[in-house]
């Protein structure tokens, strides 16, 4: 009996693996490892790097073309910070800036009556809101390079009004968010203590390094990694995924929009309970992951006060209230 059941947990832990291997396969997710990035990345970085210390006289096409090589890296980094460990995060944006600088040196060499490289900072910072302002409301996008959204704020109530953009939200602590627009990607990273409420996002959803927080919002997809403690309230056309994720809760979208047009929720084509089909790529035993559980309805804010009472004034403006 004993070596019966053997073979059946080792026929299932078999099965989970294999299904599991083909679902990583069919959407591309081995491509998500440290070890990928690293070899694409270092070798890109390295080029890059020599070919600006070679450099003595550059023609301004040469300078061009390396400073978007320089971009490009940035911008892989930007996109794996979503699933690399912090750690290799924190390096690989160091070792991107160190090429950036490199082509810099290289750059005033050729030009260097050329205007310095972000010159428009001054004039953004001007545009921005003071700290003593509450709350912050996004009318434009607020930009940090080529990223738009919230960045490095504490104990505030922000709110976005942009339609299609791809909202950033990142290292914010104990802030309300309300995203009252379509989003067409959302991101969020380095966040704790903060309540975030969107409406519908016609691409994916990326979450890390999130503590202690709750979400709302309606997507194609979503990716939790890195994250404890924290809740979502979503609906989705494929099952969350979630790794290195602890102490996760889901459970159902219960946000309601006044202008529905502007908030989308109904352009993003949903699955009916896909949100309860979670998979978590570091559990691939045959039992249930610890790492996340469903909600009940009973268990949801939703039949409480989901709304901190510092934006209950702007979620009214807004039109967000929650089925009861």
């Amino acid at each position: 009996m004993a070596e019966e059941f053997a073979l059946a947990s080792r026929a299932r832990h078999a099965a989970l693996r294999e299904r599991w291997e083909a679902r990583r396969a069919i959407k591309g997710e081995d491509d998500e490892s440290a070890e990928v990035f690293w070899a694409s990345f270092g070798a890109e970085r390295e080029a890059v790097k020599k070919a600006a210390a070679a450099a003595t006289v550059v023609e301004k096409e040469a300078v061009a073309s390396l400073e978007a090589r320089a971009k490009a890296l940035s911008e892989q980094v930007r996109v794996a910070a979503a699933w690399l460990p912090a750690y290799d995060v924190k390096r690989a944006t160091r070792e991107a800036k160190e090429v950036e600088a490199a082509i810099e040196k290289v750059r005033k060499a050729v030009a260097p009556s050329r205007p310095k490289k972000f010159g428009f900072k001054k004039k953004l910072e001007a545009a921005k809101p003071s700290k003593q302002q509450q709350p912050v409301t996004a009318t434009r996008p607020i930009e940090v390079g080529e990223r738009v959204g919230f960045f490095g704020e504490r104990g505030r109530v922000l709110t976005w009004e942009v339609r299609d953009a791809e909202l950033e939200l990142e290292d914010l602590v104990d802030c309300v968010v309300i995203a009252s627009a379509r989003l067409s990607a959302l991101r969020v990273r380095n966040v704790e203590g903060c309540d975030i409420y969107c409406g519908g996002i016609m691409g994916p959803a990326y979450v890390a390094n999130t503590r202690r927080s709750r979400v709302w919002f309606v997507a194609r997809q979503l990716r939790v990694h890195d994250t404890c403690d924290s809740e979502f309230f979503v609906a989705t056309a494929t099952g969350p995924v979630i790794e290195d994720a602890t102490s996760i809760r889901f459970g159902k979208y219960g946000a309601r929009w006044e202008d529905e047009s502007l908030a989308g929720v109904g352009d993003v084509p949903v699955v009916a309970n896909a949100w309860r089909d979670v998979q978590d790529f570091k559990w691939l035993k045959p039992t249930p992951s610890p790492n996340w559980a469903l909600l009940t309805e009973k268990d949801t804010p939703h039949h409480h006060e989901p709304l901190p009472e510092s934006a209950r004034a702007d979620a009214k403006r807004l039109g967000l209230s929650f089925h009861q």
